[in-house]
């Protein structure tokens, strides 16, 4: 009697796509999502300058902008998601890495993100571009409208470490979202990926704190 075949719709189901697929994939959504969701930014800023600082309306299309912004950064990190990007690993110093993550931001976050560095000249070996990216999305998709954070830079016994704070205002319960768990992966994954070894610290309705300890030259050798 033949032994029936074991079902492998699951593991079908269950297989990634291959890389040509996923390559499609991803160019399609940024032609047919990402690219649409940059012309109706750039129009709502055009929009927003016309306005003057009185104007209730700025208040309102602020708000609208802002998510606006984290719609295009939560699709760019799906699609970083089914397609890694390739990392290009270089020596670069703390200051450059806390201001690449700090241009990251829309302005709007950016303006409520501090930065502090102790040992600016500290260098690390990472990818940090797209270290910079995912930690400015971490800190984006943790902050609501009036919260503050802060990117901190220090170097302790040679070792390079960014440290990122995000402060609730008003003791205010963090909202739930499906962004932040993305943001999560994606910043775990990658941190590994470079050999970046990542901290949370929850501070329950206070805040959070990452700590980010960063390779040296003479680890990524090791």
């Amino acid at each position: 009697m033949t032994p029936e075949a074991p079902d492998r719709r699951a593991e079908t189901l269950a297989a990634p796509a291959p890389p040509t697929v996923a390559a499609d994939v991803r160019a399609s959504v940024r032609r047919d999502i990402a690219a649409p969701l940059a012309v109706l930014r750039a129009s709502m800023e055009a929009m927003a300058g016309q306005l003057t600082a009185q104007d209730p309306r700025g208040t309102v299309l602020g708000g609208a902008l802002q998510q606006l912004v984290l719609l295009g950064q939560n699709v760019q990190a799906l699609c970083d998601y089914a397609m890694p990007p390739e990392l290009f690993p270089q020596a670069c110093s703390l200051e450059e890495l806390v201001r690449t993550t700090h241009a990251q931001l829309e302005p709007n976050a950016a303006a409520r993100v501090a930065l502090a560095c102790e040992a600016g000249d500290s260098r690390a070996v990472v990818d940090g571009v797209v270290l910079a990216r995912r930690i400015a999305h971490l800190v984006v998709t943790h902050m609501d409208e009036l919260d503050e954070a802060l990117i901190h830079a220090s170097c302790s016994g040679g070792a390079p470490c960014l440290h990122v704070y995000v402060r609730k205002q008003n003791g205010r319960r963090d909202r739930d979202g499906g962004e932040r768990g993305l943001a999560r992966l994606l910043v775990e994954r990658d941190a590994a990926r470079m050999g970046v070894r990542l901290e949370e610290h929850p501070r329950g309705n206070a805040g959070f704190a990452f700590a980010f300890h960063l390779p040296t030259a003479a680890e990524a050798r090791a």
